[in-house]
């Protein structure tokens, strides 16, 4: 026939579809039960709700749905956001583990070491690397 011009949107939704009929999901949610349906992992919005997380951790090895290419770059930038707020986190919730009641009870602390770490992450990578 030709080339298919949606082939790597069929492929994203295809993994999507393959990850939820295997219960390995992207992220940690489990997929709603309607019990109105057989196969309640066969919903377009699930599937859809399943290929669009995919997109956050986004592997290079795929092409990216041509159906997005637009958004590819706002799509790197929520990534790189979500990374450096899950760092930004991390090393609060262990530093505040560590520490007590000190970084617990001092808003003005915890705020100066939040502005320091994200003054340590402006050099962290603009782009997701390849």
């Amino acid at each position: 026939m030709g080339i298919d011009p949606l082939l790597s949107t069929y492929k994203w939704l295809e993994r999507a579809f393959n990850r939820l009929n295997t219960k390995d999901t992207v992220g940690w949610y489990q997929a709603p039960v309607d019990t109105t349906t057989t196969s309640p992992q066969e919903s377009p919005s699930t599937i859809l709700n399943e290929a669009y997380c995919e997109l956050l951790l986004w592997n290079t090895k795929f092409t990216f749905p041509e159906t997005l290419e637009l958004d590819e770059i706002r799509y790197n930038q929520v990534h790189i956001a979500t990374m450096r707020l899950l760092l930004i986190s991390t090393i609060m919730t262990v530093l505040s583990h560590l520490t007590g009641s000190v970084l617990r009870d001092y808003e003005s602390i915890k705020t100066m070491l939040k502005s320091e770490m994200i003054i340590l992450l402006d050099d962290f990578p603009q782009k997701k690397k390849n």
